[in-house]
């Protein structure tokens, strides 16, 4: 199996959990200090009021940097795509917002965008003499509590001409490459065409399948190979869309559109 096309940017998981262990530790040591002097050991529960002070204060630490991180992550993807033509906007409007969604709404279902506008982060635009070619992040967050989970997609949108061919969106064609658990649950929805038998290991499949012929020449197989868990391909309308399931920096969102334009021809 070749190596992925391009990778998820790091989510800095290891940083946040450092920064918590480090104020808890501060926290136990600030306990045990409180407790054992001779000055402070009959505060009491005002003790465990003090010594939390570093948990809290980490916690701070971390949200900052965080936060700091995605702006950096975002400001990178924006400059990466600004010497490339495009005209990003890294905090748009909801009226932007629902401008931009507007041609995004064929994919809706297929990429899972299913918070609506609102849940765009950046969008980027470039024209070319055959379209408008689209860039956005896509976040959304589902379950509460200790169940929390966040979800991205990075979608890039092209035209998409078909010399021989008119493919419509009543005859769309869409791939997901998923894990174990996902691509069971996507079975009964599933293409099993023998044309798309030499795929079927590892991708999901749905739509047209004289579209799919159209798209999945030898060359596009070939590329598809080096597809990274998460990716998605919607075809139709004289439109192509390439979807990662994850957030990317500014480098691999170079190699995700560098990879669609070659997959769009």
């Amino acid at each position: 199996m070749p190596s992925p096309a391009y990778r998820s940017a790091s989510r800095h998981t290891g940083k946040w959990l450092l920064i918590c262990l480090l104020g808890l530790a501060g926290m136990l040591a600030l306990m045990f200090f409180l407790s054992s002097h001779p000055v402070t050991k009959g505060l009491g529960l005002w003790i465990f009021a003090i010594a939390v002070w570093p948990f809290f204060i980490s916690l701070a630490i971390a949200v900052f940097l965080m936060r700091k991180l995605h702006r950096d992550r975002r400001q990178g993807i924006a400059n990466k795509l600004r010497t490339l033509g495009y005209q990003v906007t890294l905090e748009p409007t909801a009226e932007e917002k629902s401008a931009f969604f507007q041609g995004l709404e064929v994919f809706k279902n297929a990429t899972d965008l299913r918070n609506g506008p609102g849940c765009l982060c950046w969008i980027a635009t470039r024209s070319t003499s055959g379209g408008c070619c689209y860039l956005c992040e896509y976040e959304f967050v589902t379950g509460s509590g200790k169940s929390t989970q966040e979800h991205y997609r990075t979608l890039v949108v092209l035209p998409k001409k078909w010399p021989d061919a008119t493919v419509g969106w009543p005859n769309a064609f869409f791939m997901w490459r998923l894990g174990k658990i996902a691509r069971k649950l996507m079975r009964r929805q599933e293409n099993k065409d023998p044309t798309f038998a030499d795929l079927a290991k590892e991708w999901s499949i749905d739509g047209d399948t004289a579209t799919g012929q159209h798209f999945l020449t030898p060359e596009v197989r070939a590329q598809l190979t080096s597809a990274p868990r998460g990716e998605i391909w919607c075809i139709g309308g004289d439109v192509l869309c390439c979807c990662y399931q994850n957030p990317m920096d500014a480098e691999s969102i170079g190699k995700l559109l560098e990879r669609a334009r070659s997959i769009a021809g």
